[in-house]
């Protein structure tokens, strides 16, 4: 089965959405499943350099006690699965057009899960900036890229108009929330819903491919 995961690496709710969707994979370890990870913008406007933690919270929030409440909820929902959210720590919200171009060059190396798990780390747990060459570069040392594969990603720049270009395809196709799961390309599901739903529809999902295998 494929699924493919919409997200966005400075987005909490798709650090979630892996735990949930890790938790679902495991309760369905005889089904063999290969999990890609899709480029989003939540911000497409989002300056090179950043912007200011607070700044970025209005922008998605509209104030900041508004986002300072969802941030409290969504520490109570990370400490549930073993994540330990430091938003206050947080001073700058990062462009992501290298973070995903990172994860992009990924996967012709089966690297595509590491990465994201290494991105979610380094900016959520250890509050780095993963815009930055050096950070993206332990990241890719971590997951195993090779030194001359990541120089690689970093000169190729045809590779932001491809980001820009998926994300505007997802954009387009209706998607609008992250994180978005697709099914075998048939079946959507938005949001880090839980691991129960997730199960739910991967199944549907398998016994439709079946069902079509059998049709064919």
């Amino acid at each position: 089965m494929d699924i493919d995961v919409v997200f966005e690496p400075i987005c909490p709710w798709s650090f979630i959405g892996k735990r949930r969707l890790e938790q679902a994979l495991r309760k369905r370890l005889d089904v063999s499943c290969a999990v890609h990870w899709r480029p989003f913008l939540l911000n497409p406007a989002m300056p090179m350099t950043g912007m200011a933690q607070d700044e970025y919270m209005v922008y998605r929030f509209s104030t900041l006690e508004r986002a300072r409440h969802i941030y409290q909820t969504l520490e109570e929902t990370g400490r549930s699965l073993g994540i330990s959210f430091n938003f206050a720590a947080m001073k700058r919200a990062p462009n992501t057009i290298n973070a995903h171009r990172l994860v992009m060059k990924g996967r012709a190396f089966g690297l595509e899960d590491r990465l994201v798990e290494g991105l979610f780390q380094a900016y959520f747990l250890e509050i780095r900036d993963i815009s930055d060459k050096t950070v993206l570069r332990d990241i890719a040392k971590e997951a195993g890229m090779s030194a001359r594969d990541f120089q690689a990603v970093w000169e190729d720049r045809n590779a932001i108009t491809k980001i820009l270009q998926a994300n505007a395809d997802l954009h387009d196709q209706g998607i609008s929330g992250i994180p978005t799961y697709i099914f075998n390309q048939r079946m959507v599901l938005s949001g880090a819903q839980s691991p129960e739903a997730l199960l739910r529809l991967m199944d549907a999902a398998h016994e439709a491919d079946i069902l079509f295998q059998t049709i064919a």
